[in-house]
């Protein structure tokens, strides 16, 4: 059978037959999907995108169903029937079992693993089973436990409960003879049948409500009385001086009737111990109790107060007026924002979302981290309210759960989530929005390892929608598919208010003096730092490596003191007294000599967020420091409060790594700079240089977005590379012209596919021999157009105990690609069972 559905195969539920197979996709590493029989009692209940419980091999495991058809092409005598359905309700439209068709095709997957993905909270993975008697077998299974000498109190269990669990049986039995008991006459024919239950602690929470009984007579006469009502007897309370108070239940009848229907946890905060009072309502047929599914608690404040629409610059209104149209013509168009930072790119996003929901339509707005979703979620709720959900994997599976089902059901219109919310459940996506579209965070490093900005692309096609790619410094690939006619290319060149882009100075470490005092500022970064804590103005000092020191080294023997786990140094971080990795998360207080040689003569190399932490507070005693990196970060809620903190000018220096980068806006920052630059420009990876760009360019947009002018110091030993030149030119176009050319020069994206095939394993010896063998079979099934690289050690040989060779193909063909990719992953030699790991990158954004 073939592994998925032919693209544009649609799977309509078929009507009531004698006969139906259901195609299930399993959260399974295998590339095909399942046919099972399907009871002649469920076939009008099932439908595609439906969760099922099925027997797989000696498992029992979830999944979905993906097709309903009438025949299958495996034989009769093995075709195996699901269980029966718990849940019939579909979870994917059609759009969205096509869209995750594409993914794992594309990505080299299993269907039902992208479907897992998908879920939030692991909604289809996780079921739980429950236990009765047969009708037919109830005296005959109660028998057979008598006779079997089951103890009373399993026989009990039997003849009392309708129904039991596996941890109920094991409280009840006394021996392992009586636990396994219930097993052995759970078998097919057997007396004891098994029940199974999908189990997710999503699932939303519900809570009491109340709310006035439709037909009650007597309410509006109560509703006047100031004694006590019917219920409340003589206990004192609205009798003698007190006569004219509202008793409890008054009080109580009064807040449900202004609300018609109010939670029970809102009366208790209008009213102390209103338990009594809702009783006595209730007994008094004026007022009913029901249950209603609780919102999550995912917003920290109420709605804010709602926000006008900004008057367009004359650079947004004809985007703005172009992305309407668009909308206006209900199919796909994709479009690439170009706009400097602080332009006003979230403005138009907010005007394309307003006339996407005036259409009937839903919108999806993806940000590459977490850490932006609670700054943008506000402004978009403060235009569209309760409409807005968020989605994304730092939220507790509760709330998640519930803004995904406020999503499916249509109660939100408007999703902002990180990378996996493109798979939420949007009922007629009409826009779809990828912010920082450049962003590595966008791609997925584990299965499925789909890049959600060009996936994105795929999903709006499926569903007729819109697609805004927007940025300040647009990838290579997008601006490749401008060139190729794929994107529409929309410009906004300068910021809002006509305010300058910060000044950008390059200052060359090899050449120029040190500040007094310390081995990491030069004179002109120290200045230009004194000069704004004295004009009461704020600074950012960017370096992206967290610690204080990024390796700890012998001074006799010269050996680093590395990770066990991985081929990497231990970076030393002083605040927490610890050598940490930053691959393995591996931990360990600093020795006092030398593993290798045990001489005392330990020195630190390098520098870190921690060591920038240090000299700014010898330098400036005074000023208020603000360390942000994922060490700072740990508490929940820190960085809502740091990010409140730096608005509020409540610090004067900030030091952080990356996360200052990425589209925040902070008014009184004037001076950034990067302490450092080469960190990740000297990297051994292709996308070095486009990164460093990126990330600079996004660091000195911070400043100078206020009213006072920004400025940017950028230290470096090569002041001459082209990606640190054109960022203090602000020239985008430049830059991206020298690195095309490189690329297609040297055969890499976006020229170039690239798929590679990480093979690990425990052992070295192991991980060489699988990578040879991928390479043998991979190129015995070369196309023309198609190339292998290796097989070659990784740069990083081990992490987290596992050693990693690479092969790497190319080619300007996709389909080639994957037709040589098909062709290695299925030879049988490679799907043996084996201890190592052999797992396929599609699309890498690193070579590392």
């Amino acid at each position: 059978m073939p592994p998925y559905p032919k693209a544009g195969q649609v799977a309509q539920p078929l009507p009531m037959q004698s006969r139906m197979i259901a195609e299930v996709a399993l959260n399974v590493p295998l590339r095909r999907s399942f046919d099972y029989l399907v009871p002649s009692a469920e076939t009008a209940r099932i439908a595609p995108g439906g969760r099922v419980i099925v027997p797989f091999g000696k498992r029992t495991l979830t999944g979905i169903v993906v097709a309903l058809k009438p025949d299958s092409t495996v034989p009769e005598e093995r075709l195996r029937a699901l269980h029966s359905l718990p849940h019939t309700e579909a979870l994917f439209t059609q759009e969205l079992l096509n869209f995750t068709r594409w993914v794992a095709t594309y990505y080299c997957c299993g269907w039902g693993e992208v479907l897992d993905a998908a879920l939030p909270c692991g909604l289809a993975a996780r079921y739980r089973l429950r236990y009765r008697l047969r009708p037919e077998w109830a005296p005959a299974g109660q028998a057979a436990a008598e006779r079997a000498g089951l103890s009373q109190p399993l026989r009990r269990l039997i003849e009392s409960h309708a129904s039991w669990s596996d941890a109920q049986w094991n409280r009840a039995a006394d021996s392992d003879v009586e636990r396994a008991w219930l097993a052995e006459h759970a078998q097919p024919g057997g007396p004891i049948e098994v029940l199974y239950h999908f189990d997710h602690p999503g699932r939303a929470r519900m809570e009491k409500w109340l709310r006035l009984r439709p037909g009650a007579t007597g309410i509006e006469a109560a509703l006047a009385l100031t004694v006590p009502g019917p219920g409340e007897g003589a206990t004192g309370e609205g009798t003698g001086s007190d006569a004219r108070k509202p008793t409890r239940k008054i009080q109580a009848l009064r807040a449900i009737a202004e609300e018609r229907e109010i939670p029970a946890s809102r009366l208790a905060a209008l009213m102390p111990q209103p338990a009594a009072a809702i009783k006595a309502l209730t007994d008094a047929g004026w007022i009913e109790v029901f249950e209603r599914e609780a919102h999550p608690l995912v917003r920290p404040t109420p709605l804010p107060p709602q926000e006008a629409y900004h008057t367009l610059t004359p650079d947004q209104r004809p985007i703005v007026e172009a992305i309407a149209a668009a909308l206006g013509e209900s199919r796909f168009r994709a479009f690439l924002l170009e706009g400097v930072t602080g332009s006003g790119k979230t403005e138009v996003y907010l005007h394309a979302v307003r006339d996407a929901l005036a259409r009937g339509r839903t919108a999806l707005l993806l940000v590459p981290e977490i850490a932006l979703t609670a700054q943008i979620l506000n402004r978009f709720r403060a235009r569209f309210g309760a409409q807005v959900a968020i989605l994304h994997s730092a939220m507790d599976e509760s709330a998640r759960f519930g803004e995904w089902m406020r999503a499916r059901r249509g109660e939100a219109r408007v999703v902002i989530g990180a990378r996996s919310a493109l798979f939420a459940p949007l009922p007629d996506l009409g826009l779809l929005v990828v912010d920082e579209e450049h962003d590595p965070s966008y791609k997925q490093d584990e299965t499925p390892r789909y890049q959600a900005r060009d996936a994105a692309l795929v999903r709006a096609r499926e569903a007729g929608a819109v697609v805004i790619l927007g940025t300040a410094t647009p990838s290579m690939e997008s601006l490749h598919n401008v060139t190729l006619g794929k994107l529409e290319r929309l410009h906004l060149p300068a910021r809002v208010e006509n305010r300058s882009l910060p000044e950008v100075e390059l200052v060359d470490l090899r050449e120029t003096p040190r500040a007094s005092g310390s081995a990491l500022f030069s004179r002109p970064l120290a200045d230009a730092l004194r000069e704004t804590l004295l004009r009461g103005q704020q600074a950012i000092l960017f370096l992206n490596r967290r610690g204080f020191a990024q390796l700890i080294r012998c001074e006799a023997c010269g050996e680093a003191i590395l990770c066990p786990n991985c081929s990497l140094s231990l970076v030393y971080h002083r605040a927490q007294a610890r050598l940490r990795c930053h691959h393995c998360d591996y931990a360990a207080p600093v020795p006092k000599t030398c593993p290798a040689c045990q001489s005392p003569h330990l020195k630190e190399f390098g520098l870190g967020t921690e060591r920038i932490e240090q000299e700014v507070t010898t330098l400036f005693p005074k000023a208020r420091v603000l360390r942000m990196d994922s060490d700072a970060l740990r508490r929940r809620g820190e960085l809502e409060r740091m990010l409140e903190g730096i608005r509020q000018r409540r610090y004067d220096v900030i030091i952080g790594t990356q996360i200052l980068a990425k589209g925040h806006d902070f008014p009184g920052i004037t001076l950034v700079s990067a302490v450092l630059a080469d960190v990740a420009l000297n990297l051994p990876d292709f996308r070095a240089a486009e990164r460093t760009f990126q990330v600079l360019t996004q660091m000195a947009g911070r400043a100078g977005r206020g009213s006072d002018p920004g400025r940017v110091v950028i230290q470096t030993y090569n002041a001459h590379h082209h990606a640190l030149v054109t960022v203090r030119d602000h020239h985008t176009a430049r830059f991206a012209e020298t690195e095309l050319r490189y690329r297609e020069a040297s055969r890499m994206p976006p020229f170039t596919h690239l798929a590679l095939f990480w093979a690990s394993s425990t052992a070295p010896d192991r991980a060489e021999r699988l990578a040879r063998a991928v390479a043998k079979v991979a190129h015995a099934a070369l196309a023309p157009g198609v190339t292998l690289d290796g097989p070659a050690e990784a740069p990083i040989r081990k992490v987290n105990r596992r050693f990693r060779w690479m092969v790497l193909l190319r080619s300007a063909s996709v389909a080639r690609l994957h037709r040589v990719l098909m062709t290695t992953l299925d030879d049988p030699a490679l799907k043996a069972a084996h201890p190592d790991r052999l797992v396929v990158d599609v699309d890498p954004q690193s070579l590392l």
